[in-house]
């Protein structure tokens, strides 16, 4: 009777736990990357340094211009290079979560394997 139970909860109740706590883990993983907020502001100035204001001489313009832009290359340098090592991350912890919810599925039938391959003597194997 208790063997039953905790296969009718393994299979309903504790998979659908199970899988809330890797879903859980993998919005966190999002949120640490923030990958909306880096694709929003990738073009933005590294650490909002932008040059000084525009107004004065054709070469201090210049200047703030080449200021801008080298900024915003750094800024979108370091946001890709985030957003790349955050993806990395995704896409292996959804890989683990897959192998994870298999692991959790075969559980309760390696030991009924065991027992099995034992009175054989394995001998299903070949």
């Amino acid at each position: 009777m208790i063997l039953v139970g905790l296969f009718q909860w393994w299979y309903s109740l504790g998979i659908v736990a199970f899988t809330a706590r890797l879903k859980r883990m993998l919005l966190s993983t999002l949120d640490f990357f923030s990958v909306g907020i880096l694709l929003k502001t990738l073009f933005n100035p590294f650490r909002q340094i932008v040059g000084v204001s525009a107004n004065g001489s054709l070469a201090m313009q210049f200047r703030a211009f080449v200021d801008t832009v080298i900024s915003r290359f750094i800024g979108m340098l370091i946001r890709l290079a985030t957003l790349a090592i955050g993806l990395i991350a995704i896409f292996i912890q959804l890989i683990i979560s897959a192998l994870a919810i298999i692991v959790w599925a075969l559980m309760p039938i390696i030991p009924l394997a065991s027992l099995v391959m034992l009175f054989t003597n394995g001998a299903f194997l070949g």
